[in-house]
């Protein structure tokens, strides 16, 4: 019986390497050729990507170009968001100052984002991503914040809760003439 048992896994072996190396594989091409394709296909659909702001006005980033940008993702259920809105708010009167657009974003409903902006008065021109995905921003997790220099080219990205009123970050995002 041991011997039989054996020659079993013995065969099978060999085939399970065979099938788990060539998942590795497919794999890890999917994720290079996504990479590697994917950066200039992003950077257009970036480009293209529509928001309607809480008058209905609609925009895209095209409509900044010559400003830098400061595009922060959000969402009504994101608690981390939320707590970071008192320090955004503070911030960006010093920031605008430098000639930054901010971008306030989220891809939830405008009604939604409507109401919220109505119960908490965030005091935040809160806008909302109505044709386009986070995921052709790259964006996985909320909050996150992608700097865009003059020319709409991302020169950092900030992934998660951040103290906009700090000097190290008002510093960092005031040399966003790069």
């Amino acid at each position: 019986m041991y011997i039989a048992v054996s020659k079993r896994i013995v065969q099978t072996k060999p085939i399970r390497i065979l099938l788990f190396a060539l998942a590795c594989s497919l794999f890890f091409s999917a994720c290079q050729s996504k990479d590697s394709s994917g950066s200039e296909q992003n950077s257009n659909s970036k480009s293209e990507a529509e928001f309607t702001d809480l008058n209905r006005e609609k925009s895209n980033l095209s409509d900044y170009k010559g400003k830098p940008i400061i595009l922060h993702f959000w969402a009504t259920w994101c608690k981390p968001c939320i707590e970071e809105f008192p320090s955004l708010k503070e911030a960006q009167p010093r920031l605008e100052k430098e000639n930054v657009q901010f971008l306030i974003a989220s891809d939830e409903e405008l009604d939604l984002i409507e109401k919220f902006q109505t119960r908490f008065k965030t005091g935040l021109n809160l806008i909302q991503l109505s044709e386009g995905s986070l995921a052709e921003f790259g964006v996985y997790a909320l909050p996150t914040t992608l700097i865009l220099n003059a020319e709409g080219k991302e020169i950092n990205r900030i992934s998660g809760k951040i103290d906009w009123s700090s000097i190290e970050s008002i510093d960092q995002l005031t040399n966003l003439k790069q």
